[in-house]
């Protein structure tokens, strides 16, 4: 059975991006909460997504705190339906139109790197090591797939329609010859990771049941990458020939028992004594440090003020009001409250929200350009665990 190329492959889903969108089920939350637990995705988390398609990941990794959220899609259809997509929700994603392997992303600049159903589709060797090159130390990366059937465990409807989809080309989501699929490949998928320079690689499987009625079951299957590659007539005959098995075999409602594999690992945070790192070794530093000139100058003189990184993260989970930030703040005076508030203000890290109540209500919040500086306190506070032992027995106060 031949196999579909790559590179071609991937621009399939394309062909007719709202009913991708329409079809295909979302990702289980387990997969939200390994994001959120093990890899620390929350507010202000750089995030990288390789092969968003219509953004079924991107829309909740967005709403979970991803920002910025910088997206590599191949497909200019797809690229440009997601566009459209994050402008009418009010969503701000970056979207560069281009594979990854050509693409040009920024070394060491996100905390968290992902791809959803499509790394497949990606040279592996030359993806990771990029993605790794994308990732700050002590970044993370996760990948993860939705399959559909559960094969191992017999899959009713999968067994039904294997005459009528028999010499169909094979995606590359298989795998190897004589190899499990791809996405339950761990044996394969764990030394890619290794290899790229990951480590802390941990994979597990998400099982869960969905259901389709004869329609949802066509319009599924008419997503598949076999069944895009075909030509419209044969395309439809055998759709049709999905739905029939649907509705008369099955009742009209097939239930599949899916499986989301899902792979993490944790580009190293401390380079080996003595090794060399080109990346390192090939930057460029001004002569003077000067707030207007040196970027490092300028974030220091942020950063570096007395209480300002504290109520930045304190903020972080949310409005304050005055009263809540002086008791978190311990040794601080209201009225150096008062100035810092206002001097945070002024730099427009910090915005002050007055509500016409009795007795009147006035809170603090962070503003975009407040949000960017928490990658920069996630940084101090695992700073203060690993090295000075800060809140080693109560990690949930830091």
């Amino acid at each position: 059975m031949p196999e579909i190329d790559r590179k071609e492959g991937r621009r399939l889903f394309g062909i007719d991006p709202g009913a991708y969108e329409a079809a295909r089920p979302g990702y289980p939350e387990r997969i939200y909460d390994v994001l959120r637990d093990r890899c620390g995705l929350g507010p202000g988390t750089r995030t990288l997504e390789i092969g968003p398609g219509t953004g079924q990941a991107s829309f909740r990794l967005a709403a979970l705190g991803a920002r910025p959220l910088v997206v590599v899609e191949p497909d200019e259809s797809l690229a440009a339906h997601l566009t459209a997509l994050a402008d009418a929700r009010g969503v701000s994603i970056d979207v560069l139109v281009q594979p990854l392997e050509s693409a040009e992303l920024p070394d060491e600049s996100f905390d968290l790197a992902v791809a959803a159903s499509s790394f497949h589709w990606v040279d592996q060797d030359l993806g990771l090591a990029k993605a790794a090159r994308s990732l700050r130390p002590g970044g993370w990366w996760a990948m993860w797939w939705n399959l559909h059937g559960d094969r191992s465990a017999g899959n009713p409807f999968h067994e039904a329609t294997a005459e009528l989809l028999a010499g169909m080309s094979a995606s590359p989501s298989e795998g190897a010859h004589g190899r499990p699929r791809f996405a339950l490949d761990d044996e394969a998928r764990t030394a890619g990771l290794a290899a790229a320079g990951f480590e802390c690689i941990e994979h597990e499987v998400v099982r869960w049941e969905a259901r389709w009625d004869t329609a949802g079951i066509r319009a599924l299957y008419s997503t598949f990458s076999p069944m895009l590659s075909l030509e419209a007539i044969e395309r439809e005959r055998l759709l049709d020939g999905i739905a029939r098995i649907a509705a008369e075999q099955f009742g009209g409602q097939v239930e599949l028992a899916m499986l989301t594999p899902i792979y993490t690992a944790q580009r190293p945070a401390i380079q080996a004594a003595g090794s060399y790192n080109p990346l390192v070794a090939s930057r460029t530093m001004l002569p003077v440090h000067e707030a207007p000139t040196c970027s490092v100058a300028g974030a220091a003189e942020i950063v570096g003020s007395k209480w300002t990184v504290l109520l930045v993260h304190d903020l972080s989970e949310g409005p304050r009001r005055f009263t809540e930030l002086e008791r978190s703040c311990a040794g601080i005076s209201p009225r150096t409250l008062a100035e810092r508030l206002r001097w945070l203000e002024s730099e427009e890290i910090v915005i002050r929200q007055s509500y016409p109540e009795s007795p009147p209500r006035v809170e603090y919040a962070l503003t975009p350009k407040g949000q960017a500086l928490l990658p920069i306190v996630r940084e101090m506070r695992r700073f203060g665990h690993e090295w000075l032992g800060c809140g080693v027995h109560d990690t949930a106060s830091a």
